[in-house]
C-alpha cells in the first residue's frame, strides 16, 4: 500500500475579476459623493440668521435648492413638486435610518415654493427638515 499523498502541482493565479469589481465600486462611490458635495456648493444668496448653527452632512440627506423664481433643484436636476414628493417617498421607504431634508432657499424665493417643499416632505413622512442660512455677521449688505 502506498500511503504517500499525491501532490498535484498547480499554478497560483491572480484573480482579476474581484479586483475590477472593487475598483468599480470605489469609482461609483467617489463619483456619487462628489456630486453631493457639488450640490451643497451651488451658488446661492442665502438668507441670514443671527442664531445659525454649523452642522454636518448626514448620509441620508437630500438637499433641495429653491431658486429665486421657485425652481426646485435636487441632485443638480430641476424637479417638480410631484417629482420631489415621489423621490422623497421612495428614499424614505428604502432606507432604515431617518431621512433628512436640507432646504437651501434664495431669500427672495416665494414663500409658497418653500411651503411646497415642506408639504412634499410631510407627504413622504419625513419630519427631519432643516434650513441653510448664512450667519448675519458674515452677511454682506446688498
Amino acid at each position: 500500500m502506498n500511503f504517500r499523498k499525491v501532490f498535484e502541482e498547480r499554478q497560483e493565479s491572480f484573480q482579476l475579476a474581484p479586483m475590477i469589481d472593487i475598483v468599480f465600486l470605489l469609482l461609483i462611490f467617489f463619483i456619487l459623493s462628489g456630486v453631493r458635495a457639488q450640490e451643497a456648493e451651488l451658488p446661492m444668496d442665502l438668507p441670514g440668521a443671527s442664531a445659525s448653527v454649523e452642522r454636518r452632512a448626514e448620509p441620508e440627506e437630500v438637499v433641495v435648492n429653491v431658486a429665486r423664481d421657485g425652481t426646485l433643484v435636487v441632485d443638480n436636476a430641476v424637479v417638480t413638486v410631484d417629482d420631489l414628493r415621489k423621490k422623497l417617498s421612495i428614499l424614505h421607504r428604502s432606507v432604515t435610518r431617518p431621512v433628512s431634508v436640507v432646504v437651501r432657499a434664495h431669500p427672495r424665493a416665494e414663500h409658497q415654493s418653500v411651503l411646497n417643499v415642506l408639504d412634499a416632505c410631510a407627504a413622504a413622512g419625513i419630519t427631519k427638515v432643516s434650513f441653510v442660512t448664512r450667519d448675519e455677521q458674515t452677511r454682506q449688505p446688498g
